[in-house]
């Protein structure tokens, strides 16, 4: 009941919950990302929460397809002092794009990957803004092949690598 309160109490301009959908709560917390955008440890919360919802590419999908990712790179954007807030960011970034190829393109797209360098040169002392900045920006240079396997893209391929000097 609180949480169908919360989703009937959020204006227009910040509805996610596109009609034909039920009030999720992976959809609820982004509603409250968006509402709350300028609370750091608010954002840091829902990157959390969405992260251990995340059960398979449905539900990645599904955040990416109604803002998600710009949600977490603009928290990312206005609070890059916020390690917290960066790692967690990082942490959701890899696991939204180990699951989609639509979800890589857009993190791409949007300079997600400007947002993980940054986080992860501001904060070099941070291993673990290190290791989740370095997890998300694996995934994001993978390409699906048709068959659903994951291989580097062309240019980072064995072959186009300049050959070691003898």
């Amino acid at each position: 009941a609180h949480l169908e309160a919360l989703a009937e109490a959020t204006s227009a301009a910040d509805k996610i919950i596109p009609p034909p959908h039920e009030p999720s709560l992976p959809l609820m917390i982004l509603e409250c990302m968006l509402r709350r955008k300028n609370t750091a440890v608010l954002l840091e919360e829902a990157c959390l929460a969405l992260q251990a919802m995340l059960q398979d590419a449905n539900d990645a999908a599904l955040i990416g397809k109604v803002g998600g990712i710009e949600i977490v790179l603009e928290g990312m954007r206005q609070h890059d002092q916020s390690t917290s807030l960066l790692n967690a960011s990082c942490r959701l970034l890899w696991r939204l794009a180990f699951h989609d190829q639509d979800n890589r393109d857009l993190v791409v797209s949007e300079s997600g990957t400007s947002l993980i360098l940054g986080a992860m040169f501001n904060h070099p002392e941070l291993n673990v803004v290190q290791f989740n900045g370095c997890g998300a920006l694996r995934m994001l240079a993978l390409d699906e092949a048709r068959d659903g396997s994951r291989k580097p893209p062309p240019e980072l391929s064995e072959q186009n690598l300049p050959k070691p000097s003898e």
